[in-house]
């Protein structure tokens, strides 16, 4: 059967067709990477601790992967010399989730999608530390893990045993993030301001060598990361392998056309939820299982 279109009709249909061109090349216009100015102005925010509107929460993917590509240009004169990656899943079912790069969901599955975002050195601290509860616009502490890479072919590895034969220490950290946007970021925004990295404390560095390989990468297997807050624990999380979230930002990084080299740091996101420090807090952090199940703390002032 034959359909017949009247030339009104025909105008009414083509006028919207023209409508809806117009708002759709308009949306595009207006999705783009943040200006160097916008940059700067986020920058100028970040060093005196002030809360941002950052690049928008509505920002597109590649629009928030190029902020985090200009900011990584910029942030070695706030935080030093660039010295790793870190890695975070988001939730597909639950954009606005995000989970812990490791942990056992999260490992057994990768079904979210992988950010990362860059390490700095500044403000990587020692085992013990006494810091401000302020130490940004939106300061918030999380548990991880850093995996430091001996050999550029760990992103080759095939299994998490024979990745480890790439790597020179497996380090405790807890990660001080600055989130600097009130309210839930969306997980472009929070890519788009390099996953707020900002520092972090970190514990004993556990070396791996050929007689320890073995070892250590059965202690990860098991290890637990136990958190306590003012001698009350209150979080107890067992991350499966962590190893298997390490190979995973490997990856994700050569795809990219990012080759590691020896001595790059691979930060494991956050093991459990953020949270914001008070003053007179003393946070603890234990990784049972792991070596002699070393721990580190932060007193927040």
């Amino acid at each position: 059967m034959r359909f017949l279109i009247s030339k009104a009709v025909k105008y009414q249909y083509g006028r919207c067709l023209s409508i809806l061109t117009l708002v759709f090349f308009s949306q595009l216009a207006a999705a783009a990477c943040p200006s160097d100015a916008q940059v700067k102005q986020y920058l100028s925010a970040f060093a005196k601790r002030q809360a941002s509107q950052g690049f928008g929460q509505d920002i597109g993917l590649e629009d928030a992967q190029c902020a985090r590509q200009k900011l990584g240009a910029e942030l070695p004169l706030y935080l030093g010399k660039r010295v790793g990656y870190k890695a975070v899943f988001t939730a597909p079912t639950a954009p606005s989730s995000r989970t812990s790069a490791s942990g056992a969901a999260a490992v057994s599955t990768f079904n979210g999608r992988l950010d990362w975002g860059y390490v700095f050195d500044r403000n990587l601290v020692d085992i013990i530390a006494v810091l401000p509860a302020q130490f940004g616009a939106r300061p918030v502490y999380q548990p991880s893990l850093i995996i430091e890479v001996s050999d550029p072919r760990f992103a080759e590895a095939k299994t998490v045993q024979d990745a480890l034969a790439y790597v020179d220490s497996v380090t405790p950290f807890i990660e001080l993030p600055d989130l600097m946007m009130e309210g839930p970021l969306s997980d472009n925004a929070y890519l788009s301001i390099n996953l707020g990295f900002k520092g972090g404390v970190l514990g004993q560095e556990i070396k791996v060598n050929e007689n320890s390989r073995r070892l250590i990468g059965e202690q990860l297997t098991r290890m637990v990361v136990v958190v306590t807050e003012n001698d009350q624990e209150v979080a107890r999380t067992p991350l499966g392998h962590p190893m298997e979230a390490a190979l995973a930002l490997a990856r994700a990084l050569k795809k990219e056309g990012i080759q590691l080299k020896r001595g790059d740091f691979l930060c494991l996101g956050g093991f459990s939820p953020p949270k914001t420090p008070q003053s007179g807090l003393k946070l603890n952090v234990r990784y049972e299982g792991l070596g002699n199940s070393p721990s580190l703390g932060i007193e927040f002032n």
